[in-house]
């Protein structure tokens, strides 16, 4: 991810918690899974379509799909691929529209009077 103002929206990747209770799973064995760890016993499971090799799926967990950092006075959002490819995702579509028309009016600072 970028830098420390940065916001990862929309990760890739399903957490399914483990077996154990809670304060095992803060004291016990943790696993790393791309730049995050967790208990042990869970899992994170990609559902994806296609040909995906083994090694790019762990490269893949975790990742950070749409980021939005504060840059001076504005912001920057940034999409790990083409957000409207041939128009076809209904989801990456309207993530493309909400960034387009609400991202300027609703800017790092957001101030409503009421």
């Amino acid at each position: 991810l970028p830098s420390n103002g940065a916001e990862a929206v929309i990760r890739a990747g399903q957490y399914r918690a483990g077996n154990s209770d809670l304060s095992s799973a803060l004291l016990g064995d943790w696993q790393t899974i791309g730049w995050t760890s967790m208990p042990a016993d869970a899992q994170v499971q990609l559902r994806m379509s296609g040909l995906l090799w083994p090694e790019a799926s762990q490269r893949i967990l975790n990742t950070a799909y749409l980021v939005r950092e504060s840059v001076g006075r504005g912001q920057l959002i940034m999409f790990a691929n083409e957000a409207n490819f041939r128009g076809a995702a209904l989801g990456s579509r309207r993530m493309l529209l909400n960034a387009l028309v609400l991202g300027p009016g609703m800017g790092t600072d957001l101030h409503v009077e009421l």
